[in-house]
């Protein structure tokens, strides 16, 4: 099944990945969107709310940047993954052992 993605501006693109990576039961606080000239790409913060595995990080990457290459014509689509741990202030003691 293809859908048909359209983008009016960067805010969309990154509200589509975030909305992706919830599907895919990732926890995300934000999604950012800047060029890059370095790589002449496309740069994508990820910040996340749960650790998730490498080798499922890789996977939502590598299906997001398929469809982001074909919606902004970007070949180079690089990730940056950043993970926000609760505050330790919240753990709950009684589950510490």
């Amino acid at each position: 099944m293809t859908t048909s993605v359209y983008f009016e501006s960067p805010d969309a693109v990154a509200s589509h990945v975030a909305s992706r990576l919830k599907r895919l039961a990732f926890v995300v606080i934000g999604v950012e969107l800047r060029p890059t000239v370095r790589h002449n790409g496309l740069l994508v913060n990820v910040t996340l709310g749960k650790s998730i595995g490498l080798g499922t990080t890789y996977i939502a990457e590598q299906f997001i940047a398929g469809e982001l290459r074909k919606v902004t014509r970007q070949e180079n689509i690089l990730f940056f993954w950043r993970y926000v741990p609760r505050p330790v202030a919240q753990m709950k003691i009684s589950s510490v052992h």
